[in-house]
């Protein structure tokens, strides 16, 4: 949960490196995404979403993605 009480939620993590209600800086690792199943197993697949108050949000609306 952040400041302006929107969550954030990631899933699908093989590892988790921080703890629930842990205060977390910019840039700290919170996990790492499990190896693909597919052919290619340099890229993983994790799920990352952004929710305020009972909805969800776009998280481009919110974070820049470079």
């Amino acid at each position: 949960q952040h400041a302006d009480e929107t969550e954030t939620w990631y899933g699908n993590l093989e590892e988790i490196q921080v703890n629930l209600y842990e205060y977390i800086e910019k840039r700290k690792v919170v996990g790492t995404v499990s190896v693909s199943a597919g052919d290619d197993k340099t890229k993983g697949k994790y799920y990352f979403a952004i929710k305020k108050g009972d909805a969800f949000i776009d998280p481009i609306q919110v974070i820049r993605f470079d």
